[in-house]
């Protein structure tokens, strides 16, 4: 959401508003990432002016800001090279004269013109543009759900295959059923001579048979709905648009993939254990019924007329407490994202929190973040327990309201027909039996339905962002690019595009420009002028709403976006790269050979630097400085091959060294590519084929960069304060 200049600022910032707390600031080449102007306005007016008074460190690769430092110290390889008490004595030694030899072109480009006037420093506001906030908001990227729990669990258990559901249904039936026909047997084995052994152990096999397989295709089915779920999750936020990864925290995109996640394979326990717990009620109370309304109808309703009171009462309490646990359920699921955000991002500025000594303050914050999110689930467990003794309790007085009357009415039975009190007899003892287990049942049934009534809203998290708008991959009339032997021609016909359709300012304003074929262009202002934003409707990272955009002919939105992306190759002002070895980086999908892949290091000349293709390289590539990191990335636009090259602000954190290596290497090997760069250092782009100047989302100049300078205007004032 911000550019690399306004992290920077932001940085200055915060340092200069601790600089009461501090006698010594240090400021690792703050000044790279921003524009001319901005820089000498950051020189004068806040290392000069408001920091004056302290001792400052400024690590820097631009030469001109030297002549204000009391004490210059040249680092080579690791190790001081000289040490110079003032500028003059700097300019009289052999580093003078070495970087003279490296900037030479550079500098006569910028002196061409020895009259060039002066012009005012007053500094203009930044316009709210491609680097600052994108003004989307979350409800239009993730679609509300109105679905009730009911709906989202039914859709839960029948995501996978209705039919094997619907199967494994029956085994647990089936099972059940064979269990209490096992026990009547067993019941009335002893009075009859009839009763072989060998049956009641068919039974025994058949029931464990049909709980082992529905056991396993329990186990099989949730096994693959939570990982449908779990792939359309990811499928989901790898496609999602760039916005969304602007509005939402890394934490809120963890916990999907990590909390819910854990609470879906809970949810898929929990719900095989439901219709277990089931099928096993629904058994028990037929048999019940049944048995109580084959003695007497009045003493089936009777029964009934006693229980039904208890079950309203166990009703109204889970209606109670399902309220209760659903706000607290969604309320600790958002507790623990800011958490996981704070560690995050603790971690990734571990360095910075060390240097400014705030450790106490983000270890303070981080506790109270989890102490907010233990609460919640201190309060879930405590509500749970208030609700697992009511429901015990009632579960305990329908048990014993069972067992009373049948231990009533069983004397009266018997004396009413001793022929058949043995069979009575064998029918209450089942009775009995399933009496004990509806209490334990019922106990199970409603303690489940709490759990999955909270897990479920982990169903409805993850289907939410699993319907997240996608980029639109698919071309509204498919083309494909024709085969290149030079860069494409590009053009840019009268576009508009804004992040938030609420605000009325485009960030790009129509703007039109023309790249021919194999041209090199470089695109100059300052922050927030549109730059990076040309760029970005270019990739389709956000799309345009006026205008088009075609390459050789071909509007972008035509293509696959993947042949557009895969068409172009961009040289970031901060290089990703993943911890791995070097092939990994270099030839992820393993494409290409050993020795080209090698051939193209030396192009770059960083054969030296490792000594094989297995080299390992650090997370971010921390064990290699950023002039090595942009030849990585150069070294990744060789291999591919593509004839469109992007460099947004490519050489802006490097040394001159390595700038004009990277700067070599381009004009070298992309020489017949079409080449679009983002520059600050101006320097680096005088022998381009053409310079285009932005200003608030439009184009103020475009022609040649000695036309430009000889004219007038906006790129002659950046050059001539550049001079300066």
């Amino acid at each position: 959401m911000l550019s690399g200049g306004q992290k920077s600022r932001l940085n200055l910032a915060r340092a200069a508003y601790r600089r009461n707390q501090c006698e010594l600031i240090v400021m690792d080449d703050p000044l790279s990432a921003v524009d001319v102007n901005t820089g000498r306005h950051i020189m004068n007016q806040l290392i000069l002016g408001l920091l004056a008074d302290k001792t400052r460190i400024l690590v820097t690769h631009h030469l001109d800001m030297l002549e204000k430092a009391n004490k210059i110290v040249v680092i080579d390889d690791g190790a001081i090279q000289s040490v110079f008490s003032s500028f003059d004595e700097l300019l009289n030694s052999e580093f003078a004269i070495d970087m003279s030899r490296t900037q030479k072109n550079e500098n006569e480009s910028l002196s061409c013109s020895d009259d060039l006037g002066s012009l005012s420093d007053d500094e203009e506001p930044v316009s709210e543009s491609d680097e600052e906030v994108v003004g989307v908001e979350n409800n239009k990227l993730i679609p509300d759900d109105d679905k009730s729990k009911l709906q989202l669990l039914f859709e839960y258990v029948t995501n996978y295959n209705v039919c094997l559901f619907v199967v494994i249904i029956v085994l647990e039936l089936g099972y059940k059923v064979f269990m209490t026909v096992s026990d009547w047997y067993l019941a009335n084995w002893s009075t009859s001579v009839n009763n072989p052994v060998s049956l009641y152990i068919g039974f025994g096999v058949v029931s464990s048979i049909l709980k082992i397989f529905s056991n396993a295709l329990g186990g099989h089915y949730m096994l693959q709905t939570n990982k449908r779920y779990h792939v359309g999750l990811l499928k989901s936020i790898v496609c999602a648009p760039v916005q969304f990864y602007d509005h939402t925290s890394s934490g809120k995109i963890i916990s999907r993939f990590s909390k819910d996640m854990n609470r879906l394979d809970h949810l898929g326990s929990d719900a095989r254990y439901l219709i277990s717990i089931s099928c096993n009620l629904i058994v028990s109370l037929f048999i019940i019924g049944s048995i109580a309304f084959g003695m007497s109808h009045l003493y089936g309703v009777g029964l009934i007329a006693a229980i039904i009171p208890l079950l309203y009462s166990c009703f109204k309490l889970y209606r109670y407490f399902k309220a209760l646990n659903r706000d607290l359920s969604r309320l600790e699921s958002k507790a623990y994202a800011p958490s996981i955000s704070h560690l995050s991002e603790t971690l990734s500025g571990l360095s910075v929190i060390r240097a400014f000594g705030v450790q106490k303050d983000f270890l303070e914050q981080n506790s109270n973040k989890l102490k907010q999110a233990f609460k919640l689930e201190g309060c879930m467990n405590f509500a749970s327990s208030w609700f697992d003794l009511r429901i015990e309790c009632i579960g305990v007085t329908i048990a014993s309201t069972l067992l009373m009357a049948c231990m009533c009415t069983l004397p009266f039975i018997t004396s009413v027909d001793p022929s058949s009190s043995a069979n009575i007899v064998a029918f209450f003892a089942v009775a009995v039996l399933h009496i004990t287990d509806i209490q334990s049942s019922f106990y199970a049934l409603t303690e489940l339905l709490a759990s999955v009534e909270s897990q479920v809203s982990s169903v409805e998290r993850i289907e939410q962002y699993s319907r997240i708008k996608s980029e639109k991959y698919e071309p509204l009339c498919s083309k494909e690019l024709p085969t290149m032997l030079k860069g494409p021609s590009i053009d840019f016909e009268n576009i508009c595009m804004r992040y938030d359709t609420e605000i009325p300012k485009y960030v790009l304003d129509n703007v039109s420009i023309h790249i021919n074929p194999g041209e090199k262009v470089a695109i100059v202002g300052r922050t927030g002028s549109g730059k990076t934003s040309l760029i970005n409707a270019l990739f389709r990272l956000n799309e345009i709403e006026m205008g088009s955009i075609s390459i050789e002919g071909i509007d972008t939105r035509n293509l696959h976006l993947s042949e557009l992306r895969s068409s172009m190759a961009i040289i970031p002002q901060d290089p990703i790269l993943m911890q791995g070895t070097l092939r990994d980086n270099l030839d992820p999908l393993n494409q290409y050979q050993d020795t080209k892949i090698w051939q193209t290091l030396c192009h770059v000349e960083l054969n030296k630097k490792f000594n094989s293709l297995s080299s390992e390289i650090a997370e971010n590539g921390s064990n290699l400085s950023t002039g090595e990191r942009q030849l990585l990335s150069l070294c990744r636009a060789l291999l591919k091959g593509c004839k469109t090259l992007i460099l947004d602000e490519a050489t802006a954190n490097v040394d001159y060294a390595s700038d004009a290596l990277i700067q070599s290497t381009i004009r070298r090997e992309f020489s017949n590519c079409s080449v679009i760069c983002i520059a600050h250092r101006l320097e680096t782009i005088m022998d381009y084929d053409r310079v285009i100047v932005m200003s608030d989302g439009k184009v103020v100049q475009n022609g040649r960069p000695r036309e430009l300078l000889l004219g007038g205007g906006v790129f002659w004032s950046m050059v001539n304060n550049k001079i300066k």
